[in-house]
């Protein structure tokens, strides 16, 4: 009886050792057909998108699979060339223009997919969406512009307060800006009906702003009365004027995604007036939209741009050899050793751009495409 038990039991293990030894062999079969991999996007699986040109996208590789992450780009339809993006070894995958401009094909679009191990995701297909040339202003800014829509005052808005005193007449100084409100507190001047007036009156100091009187900038007024009669009011127009302003460039690290600042300038613009284009041309560098606030009066107004490195494509033409991959990365990258391609009953000679003249690789990565081409030698012997 207890020989039929341990038979029983060694059966009934036996049978779950054989189920479980199935799995690995269902597993591999998924992964050899490409779903062991997947793109997702916010969770979920994504096929197509489109990018907006001054944005950013994190994708993110969903997979089991043990094995190194490597993400790539499809350079060319035709050969299937699939190459590996330089540094981009995470699950998580940044998508921005500057990594994708030059992987556009003729429809303006490009192909991104996910490695792991000898298993590749389903490409996404990623399309470019244009920019808008100005990044919206922000409610302050809007505020603080509103000033010049205002609709201008009447000028019952600066009457004075009382009824002139009888035998009295008032010389009223009114400083106003462009759109008729106050830009200080008015000057008045009581006189003696039939009495002779005479002061200089230096027009108080606005942040920002320029006192004119009938046009013309000044900053006093002369008053000589004789013999006053009746009441005098003068206007004083505050018209804005150049203030000092301050610009930040920034640029993308070499490795991370993050900003460091290059370049800090002092610039000058009209008072409440909206910054104008302050983006600098950097080579390798792509400028993204950036706030154009209405400039403060009292010079604290910051603009601050970022610049994202541009990717760019390093082809090698190995004319018959092999054992050299391309190189797609940010401007600026260490390429390091690329190797040394093999082609049989030749040797080596080295890289050339122009098909006839050995050069030197580029130790970073310039900011621009380049195909380098293999320059052989025929061999002297031929190994059998």
């Amino acid at each position: 009886m207890k020989k039929f038990k341990f038979l029983s039991v060694c059966f009934v293990v036996c049978a779950l050792a054989a189920a479980f030894a199935i799995v690995p062999g269902a597993f591999a079969e998924d992964a050899a057909s490409g779903s062991a991999v997947t793109i997702t996007q916010d969770g979920s699986p994504v096929t197509d998108l489109t990018l907006p040109q001054n944005e950013k996208m994190v994708l993110h590789a969903e997979t089991l699979l043990p094995g190194d992450i490597q993400w790539q780009y499809l350079a060319d339809r035709n050969t299937e060339l699939w190459v590996d993006i330089y540094g981009d070894t995470d699950a998580d995958f940044t998508l921005s223009y500057a990594k994708v401009f030059n992987m556009l094909n003729a429809e303006g679009m490009a192909q991104i997919r996910c490695v792991v191990g000898d298993t590749a995701s389903e490409p996404v297909y990623v399309t470019m969406e244009e920019a808008l040339e100005t990044a919206p202003a922000s409610a302050e800014a809007a505020e603080s512009a509103k000033i010049f829509n205002a609709p201008a005052k009447a000028a019952a808005a600066f009457a004075l307060g009382d009824e002139t005193t009888l035998g009295t007449y008032n010389i009223v100084i009114n400083y106003v800006f462009d759109d008729g409100t106050p830009a200080a507190d008015s000057y008045t001047a009581n006189v003696a009906a039939g009495s002779d007036f005479n002061a200089t009156v230096h027009f108080p100091t606005v942040q920002g702003y320029l006192p004119y009187l009938d046009g013309e900038q000044q900053n006093s007024i002369e008053l000589n009365y004789t013999g006053i009669q009746k009441d005098d009011t003068i206007n004083v127009v505050y018209k804005p004027t150049n203030v000092d302003y301050t610009v930040i460039h920034f640029q993308q690290n070499l490795y991370d995604d993050n900003y460091t600042e290059v370049e800090r300038e002092t610039k000058q613009g009209l008072t409440k007036s909206e910054v104008p284009e302050v983006e600098k041309e950097y080579e390798g560098f792509y400028d993204l939209l950036y706030e154009k606030p209405a400039i403060a009066a009292d010079g604290s107004t910051i603009v601050e741009v970022y610049y994202d490195r541009y990717y760019y494509l390093m082809l090698f033409d190995l004319d018959g050899g092999y054992g050299v991959e391309p190189v797609y990365a940010r401007y600026g990258a260490n390429i390091g050793d690329v190797g040394t391609p093999t082609k049989a009953g030749y040797t080596f000679k080295g890289w050339s751009l122009d098909g006839e003249n050995t050069t030197t690789l580029e130790p970073t990565m310039p900011a621009e495409n380049t195909t380098y081409k293999a320059l052989w030698e025929a061999a002297d012997t031929a190994e059998v």
